[in-house]
């Protein structure tokens, strides 16, 4: 009455081939601990089957083991369709017929598709003329850069998306160029960097210092940044009339970067972002992110600020429009599905 072992390995090994298309790192552990559930409770049923109702409580606890959230991936639906679709007459099945079970169910489930967004780690905002080391909060924005790195080694981003700030040298929010781009209301003399101004528009904008300037220096990416040649790029400020926060859209919403149709391409239903700086472009592109349907994530310590009053700040806004703030250090446990359930 003993099981064949052999079964348990061909199963185990067909469970993670099933996998590997969603690129989800399944360890061999992982597999383990499915079996040995499977394994115990065939030991306390005295024999080769399992009762119905045990199936339908296993199953869940199967899946759960490999990182797979039935609440989120798998209707309840289908874990009836096909644990009953394998039933003997007697209503019980067998553990070739289980381990098949979960192997179906595992191929039918659709799995949230992660996206990974790095919002502007360029020059310029680590040692170039906008050093956030030189803001009000005195950040040293290069920290950023091993995180990032770490994060894409550890997790399998189903697309990675680099942000660039990409201005022509007349951009209306430089400092410099404020003379002729204020309203009349304001005193160009008075005007420092930093200042918040109203321009001929009526629209609020921080002056900046020249900043991320198409092809020059400052506006490449940190030289350490990991990076691949399959990482899609979103210039954004390229109108010198409109600044461009956010990754998805103009400060004005009037035009779009594209990001969102390409992670809609993409069929991407979760952004990760992190990046520089964390109370400006990444506050102002998660909340983006969260506003065209995406569930969204931002990697706390993977983003310096400007202030910290800003951080603050922007602490509140996100939490409240419900993106989730986590460390590098958990997010692994989010993107492969382990606490996916509790934020659906």
């Amino acid at each position: 009455d003993n099981m064949d072992t052999s079964v348990l390995l061909d199963r185990k090994y067909a469970l993670r081939d099933v996998l590997k298309p969603y690129r989800l790192k399944l360890r061999i552990e992982a597999a383990n601990e499915v079996y040995q559930v499977i394994t115990d409770t065939l030991q306390d049923s005295k024999g080769m089957f399992m009762p119905m109702e045990q199936a339908h409580r296993l199953f869940p606890k199967a899946v759960y083991a490999l990182g797979c959230p039935v609440t989120e991936r798998i209707s309840p639906a289908t874990i009836s369709q096909v644990i009953e679709a394998t039933f003997q007459s007697d209503k019980s099945i067998s553990v070739e017929d289980f381990a098949r079970t979960c192997y179906i169910a595992l191929r039918q489930a659709e799995l949230p598709r992660t996206a990974l967004v790095v919002i502007d780690v360029q020059n310029d905002f680590i040692s170039g003329s906008l050093a956030l080391a030189d803001c009000p909060a005195k950040h040293n924005a290069e920290e950023v850069v091993p995180i990032i790195n770490s994060i894409r080694e550890r997790i399998p981003f189903d697309l990675v998306v680099l942000s660039k700030d990409w201005h022509p040298a007349d951009h209306v929010s430089f400092h410099s160029n404020r003379v002729g781009n204020l309203h009349p209301s304001m005193d160009p003399e008075k005007v420092k960097p930093l200042d918040m101004a109203k321009l001929k528009d009526g629209s609020d904008q921080t002056m900046w210092p020249a900043h991320c300037v198409q092809e020059s220096w400052g506006s490449e990416l940190h030289r350490d940044l990991l990076t691949h040649p399959a990482d899609q790029i979103v210039l954004k400020g390229q109108n010198r009339s409109v600044d461009s926060y956010s990754a998805f859209y103009d400060n004005h919403r009037d035009a779009s970067t594209g990001l969102s149709d390409m992670l809609k391409k993409h069929k991407i239903s979760r952004v990760v972002s992190c990046g520089l700086a964390f109370d400006v472009c990444v506050r102002f592109t998660a909340l983006d992110a969260v506003r065209d349907g995406f569930h969204t994530f931002v990697v706390q310590d993977a983003c310096r600020s400007v202030s910290d009053d800003g951080e603050s700040d922007t602490k509140l806004a996100l939490t409240s429009a419900s993106v989730q703030l986590v460390n590098a250090r958990e997010l692994g446990q989010y993107v492969t599905g382990k606490f996916l359930s509790v934020h659906v």
